[in-house]
């Protein structure tokens, strides 16, 4: 029986600096996820996340409420105003990876980080990024 694996990345930025960044947009976005979750006694970003963010990262946000969905919106919208960032949302479940993971569970990440070279910028579409792993 063979095994597939791929190699993934996220350029992850802390909870804390989105907290800095954007703090009425993260609170609008932990009471939205508290309320829909009462039981489960959100109370931070973290455990939010926690919450939602496996949905939200297969693309499967449908199983939110429109509170949910529309609060991430607005956080996500507020912290690319502040920082030109795109924010995301990820999630790793620990079983379906290796001992040398650096995220575990819900994290945030962001897109736009890096840009092309001006020696590189004739070759997008042309050259490709290929990851591969190596075991032995």
């Amino acid at each position: 029986m063979s095994s597939g694996f791929s190699a993934n990345f996220a350029d992850v930025v802390p909870t804390e600096k989105v907290v800095e960044l954007s703090p009425d947009e993260v609170s609008g976005f932990v009471a939205a996820v508290a309320a829909e979750y009462p039981e489960e006694g959100v109370c931070d970003l973290a455990s939010a996340l926690g919450l939602v963010a496996r949905e939200f990262a297969c693309g499967e946000d449908d199983q939110h409420g429109e509170t949910v969905r529309a609060a991430w919106e607005s956080l996500a919208a507020r912290f690319g105003e502040v920082t030109g960032l795109g924010l995301e949302m990820g999630f790793h479940d620990p079983e379906d990876g290796g001992p040398y993971d650096e995220v575990e569970g819900a994290f945030l990440c962001v897109d736009a980080m890096y840009e092309v070279s001006p020696a590189g910028r004739p070759f997008v579409g042309i050259v490709e990024r290929r990851m591969w792993v190596s075991f032995g």
